[in-house]
């Protein structure tokens, strides 16, 4: 997870083009926020995932946008990410399978825009 970026952090660091208007890298920063914490709602999509195992093997099924670019993450503590899998979008269903590490993880999706 990433710290939230701050107004007084942005003017202190010259991400504004007067005393009001963020410069076009400060509207950058907001998208890239805004976007990494509403990705998949923005896209208006069901947001629900489904996760299955079948003998060793995960299967995931997610609604997809086209063009978008979807990465399976996993972690064993929730603050470190390692990517599994990226699959692009064609606007269909994803379905995903993959043999999972030993031990407990947590998976999640990271959503690029297409």
């Amino acid at each position: 997870m990433q710290p939230m970026v701050s107004y007084p952090w942005m003017v202190s660091h010259g991400y504004n083009v007067d005393g009001t208007h963020l410069s076009s890298a400060a509207g950058m920063i907001c998208a890239e926020i805004m976007w990494n914490d509403v990705g998949f709602f923005a896209l208006g999509l069901n947001k629900q995932l489904t996760l299955t195992k079948t003998d060793s093997v995960l299967n995931l099924t997610y609604n997809a946008s086209s063009g978008a670019v979807y990465q399976l993450q996993t972690s064993t503590n929730l603050q470190t990410w390692t990517g599994l899998l990226t699959n692009l979008g064609d606007g269909a269903k994803i379905r995903t399978n993959f043999v999972p590490q030993s031990g407990a993880a947590f998976f999640r999706l990271r959503l690029s825009p297409p």
